[in-house]
């Protein structure tokens, strides 16, 4: 016959028991809470940086196709297209004509361009916003050889002032025939889309808002990577980092190698 033992618990280890039984679904549901959140965290953070990302990219693209349809604009003038073969022809007194014609009514149309350069089919500068410009050779420029056919955009490490630019060329047509006749190139600072990115641009565009709810977000960094992976925009982080700083990260990688977006932590 099996005598049943009984087991004697002083008050304390009742105790004991009792706040362990009361934890323990605690500390479950604690667990269960914190993982739900850090996912929904993860998730609220990433689409917030999506949402920024794509209204800075929005902002590239506008700021870039507007530097696009500008030089068209400009090689599509009727005074360019008519004065540029014969300043071809080493007519000197036809060259000032279209020197001052940039200067005087095109330069002044937009802020952001820095020099205006209008260039033979042999490369040859032709006419220009800047007198040192003249009788230069840029038949091997990129600018130049592809901005023969197309509009063209093409970033410079050193520009006519010593910083990196953009250049925006494009064909010049003839009215009659639309054969090209030459090519013309806008030159941009490439501090213009720093300012975009940092919000200077807006705030000269007269956006009131500009600066407030940036305390959050002092550490966010926005910057532009060209296709060899080299910084093309400053960076917060890193001095002098323009045309010099490779960024070999995942989202770069997927980009160039697959034109995919990515929004994730690595």
């Amino acid at each position: 016959m099996k005598i049943p033992i009984q087991f004697k618990l002083s008050l304390k280890e009742k105790a004991f028991i009792g706040v362990v039984a009361i934890l323990i679904p605690i500390l479950i549901t604690f667990v269960l809470i914190y993982s739900k959140n850090k996912v929904y965290l993860k998730n609220r953070v990433l689409d917030t940086l999506t949402v920024i990302a794509e209204a800075y990219e929005g902002q590239v693209y506008q700021f870039l196709e507007k530097a696009k349809i500008r030089a068209q604009d400009f090689a599509s003038d009727g005074f360019i297209r008519t004065h540029l073969q014969k300043a071809i022809h080493s007519n000197t007194s036809t060259s000032n004509k279209l020197n001052k014609h940039l200067v005087k009514n095109k330069l002044s149309l937009d802020k952001t361009i820095n020099t205006i350069n209008i260039l033979s089919l042999e490369g040859r500068v032709v006419a220009s916003t800047n007198n040192a410009e003249m009788g230069r050779d840029l038949s091997k420029e990129v600018c130049f050889e592809e901005g023969k056919n197309a509009v063209t955009i093409v970033e410079n490490r050193t520009g006519h002032m010593g910083l990196p630019e953009i250049s925006i060329s494009t064909p010049i047509l003839t009215k009659e025939t639309g054969r090209p006749v030459g090519v013309i190139v806008n030159y941009i600072l490439i501090s213009e889309l720093n300012k975009l990115l940092v919000g200077e641009y807006v705030k000269e565009l007269g956006a009131i808002s500009w600066g407030k709810g940036k305390g959050a977000w002092k550490t966010l960094e926005v910057y532009l990577v060209n296709r060899d992976k080299l910084m093309i925009t400053k960076s917060i982080f890193v001095k002098d980092a323009i045309l010099k700083q490779i960024v070999d990260t995942l989202p770069v990688n997927l980009c160039l190698t697959s034109s995919e977006e990515m929004a994730g932590f690595y």
